[in-house]
């Protein structure tokens, strides 16, 4: 419950700051920063009940910054045209994360019983978005995109 609410707190007024202010980009980097931290107080801390619990709350803070605001990036990029093939494609992937990632983090856990290793993977792979993302360039608010 303090994990849905804390999130809350934080997803609406972030939405409000990418949408409205213009600094989606700003927010997705804020938001894969606040994971990176999530990952590395889990990797430190992952024998302390209570910072572990912190940690999943830091964890859902990002999430939640970041769950607005995907579906709202991939609608800006899409072409008016094929928005419905984009939207199906995002959530196929979205999904196809979550069985790789599944698949992924149980191999990693036959390494390494301890989850230091997929924390550490984890923390790879978000720097790596962190830095994709930081490359990325916003659509011009304002031009409506191009039907053909």
């Amino acid at each position: 419950l303090l994990m849905f609410f804390v999130g809350l707190t934080i997803m609406v007024p972030s939405t409000i700051i990418a949408e409205k202010k213009g600094k989606i980009k700003q927010v997705k980097m804020i938001a894969i920063v606040v994971l990176i931290i999530s990952f590395v107080m889990f990797l430190m801390f992952k024998d302390n009940f209570y910072l572990t619990v912190l940690a999943i709350v830091v964890y859902f803070t990002g999430f939640m910054m970041l769950e607005p605001i995907m579906p709202s990036l991939m609608s800006k990029y899409a072409k008016p045209h094929v928005k419905g093939t984009a939207s199906g494609v995002f959530n196929t992937a979205q999904f196809l994360g979550a069985f790789v990632g599944g698949a992924v983090g149980g191999l990693l856990l036959k390494i390494d019983d301890s989850a230091k290793l997929n924390f550490i993977f984890l923390i790879v792979l978000t720097v790596i978005w962190l830095i994709l993302v930081s490359t990325m360039e916003m659509p011009v608010k304002g031009l409506k995109n191009d039907t053909t």
